[in-house]
């Protein structure tokens, strides 16, 4: 039974939902590619964990690096 299905029957309710940004637009139209995104997917998409690890997971920090001007 896929999530959808378990939402639509009532049952086995998800207590954590992870997520990870695969891209971040800013407003002046650049954008930042989540270099560890290809590996959270692998980890985790689909996937149960453990509560412990659920509960450690946030807050995740996000390490942008800055783009010089040209």
């Amino acid at each position: 039974m896929n999530l959808l299905e378990m939402s639509l029957s009532g049952t086995d309710q998800p207590l954590y939902i992870l997520f990870c940004l695969e891209q971040v637009v800013f407003d002046d139209g650049t954008a930042w590619d989540n270099p560890d995104y290809g590996d959270w997917l692998k980890t985790y998409a689909g996937k149960e964990i453990s509560v412990d690890e659920s509960e450690n997971y946030y807050p995740h920090e996000y390490q942008l690096e800055a783009k010089e001007e040209y």
